[in-house]
């Protein structure tokens, strides 16, 4: 009789959740109903209520804690253990959802992926006066980005040929940007920007003492030394910008006693000469700002072509060219 009657308040235990869950009366994780709470609801012993909570913990509804209470359970989501695996199905189901918010199927967002694959094959010009820093610029993009960035100077850029030649954007050093203006009509233009931790790291280095910031272009060098004339990196005169042409400029620096800070894309040969733990020789060049319009270029380079061609398997083209 006793085993007969706790089927009975097993099975409307069972009933009772399951239907509480489908009308929404419980999600998984929340608490449910006590012991002592069930053994009063069904007129039974807490002996029989506890046996049958045990039992729906074997059957995988419910988790029961001890000194804790029973709560709902909800659907194993395990990814193996692979953080990276998890992190894959997080966005995934967050871009699912955002497209059903906006009404969007499957197969737009398969084409609009698509898109962004298509602009992520052309070749980004990065672009400065300075050869040599635009290359430093050039690969820290593209190691950041993912994208191919080519590192070229403004007289290399006519409007239609060259480094331009299916290029959807143009990232640019904001002194050169504005020689360019006259482009901006064509291409969309990222300015670029350095990471401001840089510049900071020499005012702090400024305001308790002199301090030499060694530098790997005469580009660079020209700019930090207009910035530091400017007062944009700390008391004046306390600053000085070193483009070392051979080691017997760092024996004499270091000789000397004076500190020093590695700006980002120093030679291996001043690395290895004057490395120092912490340097922001080993700090990213461009700021976070930068990456973040390029990936905005990007998106709004592919929704372009999206439109266009109408979700077709055709190859972007160049703004401004010819459609």
């Amino acid at each position: 009789m006793a085993r007969k009657a706790g089927s009975i308040v097993l099975d409307r235990l069972r009933d009772r959740i399951l239907l509480g869950r489908y009308f929404g009366c419980w999600r998984p994780g929340d608490r449910l109903p006590s012991v002592r709470e069930i053994a009063r609801l069904e007129a039974v012993d807490r002996k029989t209520a506890a046996a049958a909570y045990r039992r729906l913990h074997r059957e995988g509804l419910v988790d029961v804690e001890p000194r804790s209470g029973v709560y709902l359970k909800g659907e194993s989501r395990e990814d193996g253990g692979d953080p990276l695996l998890r992190l894959h199905r997080q966005w995934l189901e967050q871009t699912l959802n955002t497209a059903t918010e906006l009404g969007l199927s499957s197969t737009a967002v398969t084409r609009m992926l698509q898109a962004v694959s298509a602009v992520e094959e052309r070749r980004i010009p990065v672009v400065d006066d300075d050869a040599e820093h635009a290359a430093l610029m050039a690969r820290e993009l593209a190691e950041r980005s993912g994208l191919e960035c080519a590192a070229c100077r403004a007289a290399q850029l006519p409007a239609e040929a060259g480094p331009l030649k299916d290029a959807p954007f143009v990232v640019a050093t904001p002194s050169v940007s504005v020689k360019m203006r006259p482009l901006q009509r064509q291409l969309p233009m990222v300015r670029a920007t350095l990471s401001p931790a840089l510049l900071q790291e020499v005012e702090r280095k400024a305001r308790r003492g002199e301090v030499v910031v060694v530098v790997g272009t005469d580009g660079l060098a020209r700019e930090l030394e207009q910035a530091v004339n400017h007062g944009l990196a700390g008391p004046q005169g306390r600053v000085r910008v070193l483009r070392p042409r051979g080691v017997a400029e760092l024996d004499a620096l270091r000789a000397a006693g004076t500190p020093y800070l590695l700006w980002p894309g120093v030679p291996d040969w001043v690395l290895e000469r004057l490395d120092q733990e912490g340097q922001p020789a080993r700090r990213p060049l461009m700021a976070d700002e930068t990456l973040r319009e390029i990936r905005h270029q990007v998106a709004r380079a592919a929704l372009d072509y999206f439109s266009r061609s109408n979700g077709a398997g055709v190859r972007p083209t160049t703004a401004g060219s010819p459609r």
